[in-house]
């Protein structure tokens, strides 16, 4: 049996609190890259008068300002995504064009349309399309293959 004192003070044990993970709408997001925090993307509403373009993406860095921007849309009935440069002429479709995906915060992929903010994105390509796209010092500040989380709203 544990015996404490009057004289010592009571212990008090710190309950660990479950980490609340807040979403908000996709075109009020942002995510930053996992690695580099200094690269983030903004979701906004689009512009776009394309109809199965629901969002509009901008990627920023810390130093070099503004990156890109693209309109993100969804592949009819097959839930995929895609991103078509925003300043580019619009393709006919998007086999070639950058791939989003998202996934959910147990790392299930999220297909379909997406209404409020998933935990993680990936967008395939958008590393080589920063080294090869010769903006703003790009190849001084690397973006490469990352991860991007969600990181709050606007």
């Amino acid at each position: 049996m544990l015996i404490i004192p009057p004289s010592m003070p009571s212990i008090e044990v710190a309950q660990v609190q479950p980490q609340i993970t807040k979403t908000c709408p996709l075109t009020k997001s942002i995510y930053r890259a996992i690695s580099k925090p200094e690269f983030e993307i903004r979701f906004t509403k689009t512009k776009s008068a394309i109809a199965s373009e629901f969002a509009a993406l901008t990627l920023k860095h810390k130093i070099r300002g503004t990156i890109a921007s693209f309109n993100m849309g969804g592949s009819m009935g097959y839930g995929s995504f895609y991103l078509n440069p925003i300043m580019a002429k619009p393709t006919e479709n998007a086999e070639n064009e950058l791939k989003p995906v998202f996934f959910d915060r147990r790392w299930q992929n999220v297909n379909g349309t997406i209404n409020t903010s998933p935990t993680y994105l990936f967008i395939a390509g958008l590393g080589v399309e920063d080294w090869y796209s010769g903006r703003k010092g790009s190849r001084n500040q690397v973006l490469g293959d990352v991860m991007w989380q969600f990181a709050g709203c606007q």
